[in-house]
């Protein structure tokens, strides 16, 4: 009899002391749920903004393949007219130099 009486002592012991501590870590509890469910949400935003900027970095990379495309065949004139210039310049110079000589 002293022994269950011992044994129901000790039940009721660990029952308070999980009671308190329960009621000790309610709040923790209750911050950690909301904390959760702050970072899913923040996180499914996080999700949805990515991919927006996938999607622009697309568009973006897209249309600089377009202007560059275009651009390619003047870019090769210029460089062509530039070519002619400094030949034009170094001509210009040689026909110069008697008059500048004399």
């Amino acid at each position: 009899m002293a022994q269950e009486g011992e044994i129901v002592r000790q039940i009721q012991g660990l029952d308070s002391d999980m009671q308190t501590l329960v009621y000790e870590n309610y709040n923790k509890f209750i911050a950690a749920t909301e904390t959760i469910r702050k970072m899913r949400v923040d996180f499914r935003s996080m999700e949805d903004e990515m991919e927006q900027l996938a999607s622009s970095m697309s568009s973006i990379t897209t249309f600089s393949s377009q202007i560059s495309d275009k651009l390619r065949t003047r870019r090769q004139d210029v460089a062509r007219l530039s070519s002619a210039h400094s030949t034009l310049q170094k001509l210009q110079f040689v026909l110069e130099l008697p008059n500048k000589l004399t």
